[in-house]
């Protein structure tokens, strides 16, 4: 789960924590490799961090992002999709992302939806 603000990842957290085996990820994390032992070994089954996921990690059993917040960066994006995008025999990926209605996160997120269109991509849009 990726989120911008370490405010909105620990309260992600929370209530991730409350449905399923959750650890949190954020810069002032002190033992970042332990987090992602406890992944692997299925210990932990969803990950909520800020921008640290972002860029140089590898977690090939990824296989669902949900963005909760982020910049328009066409980049950020790639990068954090990225981590479930990476290929393992019969895994199929899957990428949420939760858009709050009448807030600048709109505008971001149809930006991030031109982005993934320019890749292939063809993002489901669903509005509720």
């Amino acid at each position: 789960m990726f989120t911008r603000y370490v405010d909105q990842a620990e309260r992600a957290h929370k209530v991730a924590r409350e449905v399923m085996k959750s650890a949190i990820l954020t810069g002032s994390t002190k033992d970042r490799g332990r987090v992602f032992d406890r992944l692997r070994s299925g210990k932990v089954n969803c990950i909520v961090s800020t921008t640290v996921l972002d860029e140089g990690i590898d977690v090939p059993d990824a296989d669902v992002a949900i963005v909760l917040s982020g910049s328009g960066s066409e980049r950020q994006l790639m990068q954090r999709i990225g981590r479930v995008l990476r290929h393992r025999e019969g895994k199929t990926a899957l990428v949420v992302e939760i858009v709050t209605r009448n807030t600048v996160e709109e505008k971001i997120a149809e930006k991030r939806c031109r982005a993934l269109s320019f890749y292939g991509v063809r993002p489901q849009v669903v509005r509720i």
